[in-house]
């Protein structure tokens, strides 16, 4: 079932929008429509996601402190990713 929403938009952008809806062969409110349901399906999509990583993490052998966070700097100075670290990745000579 289909409802209605009513809109207030300011009437340069409603210009805009109509100039690009027609150059994209729609309507308006097919525009609206379509940008809703992708909102919609992203929302979705972030707690489909969240919860594979919760079941993932959870059936893996790594342990964590309970709300454990992972944490970039600390990441970094434990230097889980040496490679990073190296001037020559990233182009730079070493000074001798």
């Amino acid at each position: 079932m289909n409802k209605n929403i009513t809109l207030a938009v300011d009437e340069d952008e409603l210009k805009s929008a109509r100039v690009f809806a027609s150059k994209q062969d729609t309507t308006i409110n097919q525009l609206v429509r379509d940008y809703i349901c992708h909102l919609a399906r992203m929302e979705f999509d972030i707690v489909d996601w969240r919860g594979r990583a919760k079941d993932m993490l959870a059936k893996s052998q790594l342990e964590f402190p309970e709300n454990y966070r992972f944490n970039r700097e600390e990441m970094y100075e434990e230097r889980m990713f040496p490679r990073h670290e190296h001037t020559s990745v990233r182009g730079v000579k070493k000074a001798k």
